[in-house]
């Protein structure tokens, strides 16, 4: 049987839904990620309307930036903040009612090295993950090796008592 998403993506998704690429996410962070990728969205928009100014700037509201990517003023002062550190946008207050005004750094070299940082976080996580699964098997087999050999070596253990026991008495009667 198959099972169809679309009523599902209909109902989350009827005007825009942000995405953000997972690689770039284990990389810089969830909400930097997120972030990130409403501001191109906000680029590409403010191209198409004619709207960037000189340098590729464009401006976003902490407002319009919560609407778009669901994240408060605190975390987006701390994922811009972070996206500056990282080498992805360039940030300025501009204007005489001071906009926030971005720039998107166009250094595909630079989004490559964090991607790859990423997968390797990624790699590095599912080893872990792989590692506990392991140890918990091998917990588990010696549980139950436990729980077989202990009834062996008590039932062994008996009969040497028994045995010597035996053979006690055989020499006390002689």
């Amino acid at each position: 049987m198959q099972y169809l998403i679309t009523p599902l993506l209909e109902v989350l998704n009827p005007t825009n839904t942000v995405s953000r690429n997972r690689l770039l996410s284990f990389a810089i962070g969830n909400a930097e990620a997120e972030i990130y990728n409403c501001l191109i969205a906000k680029h590409v928009y403010y191209n198409n309307q004619g709207k960037l100014t000189e340098g590729g700037w464009f401006y976003s509201t902490v407002k319009d930036l919560h609407l778009s990517s669901g994240y408060a003023e605190d975390a987006q002062k701390t994922a811009i903040r972070h996206l500056i550190k990282h080498g992805l946008i360039e940030s300025e207050l501009k204007g005489l009612h001071a906009k926030r005004y971005f720039r998107i750094i166009p250094d595909v070299d630079k989004l490559n090295s964090l991607m790859k940082s990423g997968e390797e976080i990624q790699e590095a996580i599912a080893r872990r993950y792989d590692d506990e699964i392991k140890k918990r098997s091998d917990r588990r087999k010696k549980k139950k090796l436990r729980l077989i050999v202990t009834p062996i070596i008590t039932r062994v253990a008996l009969c040497v008592i028994i045995f010597f026991g035996c053979c006690t008495y055989i020499v006390n009667l002689s």
